[in-house]
């Protein structure tokens, strides 16, 4: 489910069967690591975007026009265009602009990939193999059923009974899908990724596969298309945050980071006690990446309880920290 403040954003009336707004639009950018690939999009309502790219620009210029974009790698590490800045000047930039995303109605979806097990895992099913040769397309698949979910569920939201789940699963689960069969293709989401990825054919053609494909459903997405991050604050926005998860993912992962005091992870600054799903991860491990094979070959003979069964996973960083067994951030 979208963060409250998510829905509130797209809201033109005084109730929830007034929100007739919700076209959102979803930046994307990946981030990596030899053992572990990392995909991350920030999505918010599309009129949120532009009051963003106005103040995330401004807050990038310098007299000298040295910073065109912001990578988190190269602030992080002071490279590039952050040669010679002082590590306290980089770290205050970082955090400026991790509080002005805070103040817009944006999510994050990230799907991480843990590389040994998906070499392992890949060997040992043709499922996996024949799917999804490369983890990167893995991973983007992830990330497209998770935004298309939260796109399927703000188009349905004002059309749900008021009075919430009635506690009985099977007749909430049927509750949803006819009101999604009803209404959730009413908008769809748009997708922008970094025009420099050299994956753009085959992004395209698993979009559009996502987007055609009849069963269950045909999924509410609009269109992907590229953009240049140092014209896209969106997709520099994505770069930062999934810097910041893949921090996240070193520290409680794969045995920390030795500048980790020096340089904490920021995503605290963008879940707020009202907002605790601002955040949402799914780490596919070995066990999760078995589950993933076991769901392909489910589907593949129709059976789509699968599908139905990873709706229901709480993607939300709470939880993801709560099964790592990690403090947070």
């Amino acid at each position: 489910m979208p963060p409250a403040d998510l829905l509130a954003a797209m809201s033109v009336g005084s109730t929830r069967k007034a929100v007739t707004v919700f076209d959102l639009q979803a930046h994307l950018d990946d981030s990596w690591d030899e053992r572990f690939l990392l995909l991350t999009s920030v999505v918010a309502p599309i009129h949120a975007w532009s009051a963003l790219e106005a103040a995330w620009m401004d807050a990038l210029r310098r007299p000298d026009g040295s910073l065109k974009e912001f990578k988190g790698e190269n602030c992080r590490h002071g490279n590039r265009a952050f040669r010679n800045w002082p590590g306290n000047e980089r770290l205050a930039l970082r955090d400026l602009l991790l509080d002005m995303a805070s103040e817009v109605p944006m999510f994050t979806v990230g799907a991480s990939i843990d590389m040994s097990a998906f070499n392992k895992i890949r060997d040992e099913r043709p499922v996996l193999r024949k799917t999804y040769a490369h983890p990167y397309y893995l991973a983007f698949g992830a990330i497209l059923v998770g935004l298309a979910m939260t796109q399927m569920t703000v188009n349905i939201w004002p059309f749900l009974p008021d009075e919430g789940p009635s506690g009985d699963v099977l007749a909430d689960v049927q509750t949803v899908m006819a009101t999604t069969e009803s209404h959730a293709m009413d908008y769809r989401l748009a997708i922008r990724a970094d025009r420099n990825d050299q994956r753009a054919g085959r992004l395209l053609e698993i979009f559009n596969y996502f987007r055609d494909r009849r069963m269950p459903r045909r999924l509410p997405l609009k269109e992907l298309v590229f953009a240049d991050s140092m014209e896209s604050a969106g997709v520099q926005l994505a770069d930062m945050v999934g810097y910041e998860i893949r921090l996240l993912l070193l520290d409680s992962l794969y045995g920390g980071r030795v500048d980790a005091t020096k340089w904490p992870c920021g995503l605290h600054r963008l879940i707020e006690s009202d907002r605790p799903n601002a955040v949402q991860i799914v780490h596919l491990d070995e066990e999760r990446l078995r589950s993933t094979a076991d769901s392909f070959e489910a589907q593949s003979r129709g059976d789509m309880s699968s599908v139905v069964e990873s709706l229901a996973e709480n993607w939300s960083l709470t939880a993801w920290l709560a099964r790592v067994g990690s403090s947070s951030p």
